[in-house]
């Protein structure tokens, strides 16, 4: 839900203080394997969008897979 949006980022960014981060148009963050995920709201919809950059499709899809469920798990605590 739109009133819940920047808790939920604000309970991940908690989750992930230690890695490479940013936090300009969501929440992206760099993993040491060159690896990365952006996780944003969308701004027309109440979900929120992950982009994951990766060498393979696989690594790639389980990152989505990953914070897809840390976000799922975030929004049951709120």
């Amino acid at each position: 839900p739109e009133d819940k949006k920047d808790k939920v980022l604000q309970k991940l960014l908690g989750q992930v203080q230690g890695l490479n981060i940013s936090t300009i148009d969501g929440v992206k963050i760099w993993f040491e394997d060159k690896s990365s995920i952006l996780i944003r709201p969308s701004g027309t919809e109440p979900i929120y969008r992950l982009y994951a950059e990766a060498k393979s499709p696989e690594k790639a899809r389980k990152l989505v897979e990953e914070y897809s469920l840390k976000l799922e798990k975030i929004l049951k605590t709120l």
